[in-house]
């Protein structure tokens, strides 16, 4: 992939997140990972290559996680899903169960629960977290 694609971007944006947790494994980093965006493309052999790439970065980023005892929540929307549900994964060391279903207004107040905040009024979005 060229320097600009987001091939290229979303494998500097997984190595600057595995360095982090690497040095501080209490760091909160949001991260945005956009190979997938070039799904918009329709071309079956692009989605298939993106998806490869986002798999490739997702899996060195739970790696680094599991390795420093770290927490990590990663959660992607794709492109043409009318309905904002986005894939979502926690790996925090203690198997927290979440929903099977959410949306992407649920990333905020589960993201701050972790943090253990309380949920913004503004929030709509619900604590995917079961508990």
């Amino acid at each position: 992939a060229a320097d600009g694609e987001p091939e290229s971007r979303s494998f500097k944006i997984a190595d600057a997140v595995m360095r982090t947790i690497e040095a501080d494994p209490q760091a909160a980093i949001i991260a945005n990972i956009p190979a997938i965006a070039v799904a918009a493309a329709k071309n079956p052999t692009r989605i298939s290559d993106a998806a490869g790439y986002v798999d490739t970065c997702i899996g060195g980023i739970v790696k680094a996680a599991a390795a420093a005892n770290a927490s990590v929540l990663l959660t992607s929307s794709f492109g043409g899903n009318e309905h904002g549900e986005v894939s979502f994964y926690l790996g925090d060391g203690n198997a927290t169960p979440i929903r099977e279903s959410g949306t992407l207004a649920d990333v905020g107040p589960t993201f701050a629960g972790i943090l253990g905040l309380d949920r913004p009024e503004q929030m709509t979005g619900t604590d995917l977290r079961q508990t």
